[in-house]
């Protein structure tokens, strides 16, 4: 199942998730939930965004970023609700992203771009 069908269910105000395959290497610092008094949602770059599966997909504008969803922080609110509705709905419906399972990069991608005055 795609993230984005439980990513919202968090009880806490500011998460901070990752993957269980995510390795931390050394302590983060609680400073990085102050990054969320200007944005609504990070992730880190996608590192296989060099030509391969992702780039072949023709998601956006060649050389435009795309985020891995492994490792994210994000703050609740009304527009990030919206757009983890957004990401679900585009996970589940769109065959365009027909390799649904276990990528949803395809998904977030398109939620990003399609959810108004939504901070990235």
């Amino acid at each position: 199942a795609s993230k984005a069908l439980y990513l919202h269910l968090s009880p806490w105000t500011r998460t901070l998730y990752l993957d269980m395959d995510t390795l931390v290497v050394q302590p983060l610092p609680w400073a990085v939930f102050d990054l969320l008094q200007w944005y609504d949602f990070l992730a880190v770059p996608e590192p296989q965004w060099d030509g391969g599966y992702l780039a072949k997909m023709e998601l956006g504008p060649e050389g435009e970023q795309q985020f891995n969803t492994g490792v994210m922080l994000y703050r609740r609110s009304e527009c990030l609700r919206r757009f983890f509705a957004l990401w679900e709905e585009i996970w589940s419906n769109e065959t365009s992203c027909d390799f649904r399972s276990p990528w949803d990069q395809c998904g977030l991608y398109r939620a990003v771009r399609r959810t108004p005055h939504f901070k990235v």
